[in-house]
């Protein structure tokens, strides 16, 4: 598995990374900072176990799931 993309909020907080699978299907987590230790994430959603064919749907479906991405990509 590897990152092909990442996006962070605007306050630099949060962010999703997008990845592809060695069996080639998409998924996304999402993460965020650690108020203690700015250089550490921490998974803080449950989502990449859901399985994508393509980075467009994992992108799609993402936008639904995680609130502020939404935004970040208009």
């Amino acid at each position: 598995m590897f990152v092909v993309d990442s996006v962070s909020s605007e306050d630099n907080q949060y962010c999703v990374d997008f990845f592809k699978r060695d069996d080639g299907t998409f998924g996304f987590e999402e993460y965020r900072r650690d108020i203690e230790d700015y250089n550490q994430w921490f998974k803080i959603g449950c989502f990449d176990t859901l399985l994508f064919t393509t980075k467009k749907d994992a992108v799609e479906a993402a936008v639904k799931y995680v609130i502020w991405l939404k935004g970040q990509l208009e």
